[in-house]
């Protein structure tokens, strides 16, 4: 198989695992992945709907790593994580009380130096617009579940190169309703920066 030539079949089920062998052109969810992380796990969710056929091709993706961009592995996970919040929805919705407030969650991450990748792509060669991505790929997970909803906060680590600042501004232009916050921590830094935390909160 010739490096970068993905229009070979993956397996959602296939002769490992004895279930449904489905033929997968990749090279065109290669494409929507680049553009659109959410778009390629809406695909990837048409044609492997299940999570055991899921992790399958999540298996399979990982056996070609070399061969596989890195946002088509995104787009699986996405895809992946999305009937695990699908699944703790529909739990809560069944067993939750009519008034109960909805699941939070709250997704925190760090800015240091990263105030060349938070550009869009055409502004910076190093661009690559993750902020609002990041806005994104959570709507799309999160957004439509009525028993969930969502916030980011995005944290200034002393960053020297004013990622703290470069952010705000690009929210207020690409996505001011969005539900994010930036926060400023300028004596917290090194290894902290390093970690993204996920907090889940009832109201």
């Amino acid at each position: 198989m010739p490096q970068g030539d993905l229009s070979y079949p993956y397996l959602c089920g296939g002769d490992r695992g004895g279930a449904l062998t489905r033929g997968w052109n990749l090279s065109s969810e290669t494409r929507a992945a680049y553009r659109d992380p959410p778009s390629a796990a809406e695909s990837f969710l048409s044609v492997c709907p299940s999570p055991a056929e899921l992790d399958r091709l999540e298996a399979s993706l990982l056996e070609r790593r070399d061969e596989v961009p890195l946002l088509v592995h995104l787009a699986v996970k996405l895809a992946r994580s999305r009937r695990i919040v699908e699944e703790i929805d529909r739990t809560r919705s069944e067993s939750a009380e009519p008034d109960a407030k909805p699941l939070r969650v709250s997704v925190v991450f760090a800015m240091f130096r990263e105030h060349e990748r938070i550009l869009p792509i055409g502004m910076h060669p190093h661009g690559e617009d993750f902020l609002v991505r990041k806005i994104e790929q959570l709507e799309w997970l999160l957004g439509d579940l009525p028993s969930l909803s969502w916030e980011m906060i995005a944290v200034d680590d002393g960053c020297p190169d004013g990622s703290g600042r470069v952010a705000p501004e690009i929210l207020a232009e690409r996505a001011p309703d969005a539900p994010v916050r930036v926060t400023h921590r300028p004596h917290v830094f090194g290894p902290v920066g390093t970690k993204c935390r996920i907090d889940l909160t009832a109201g």
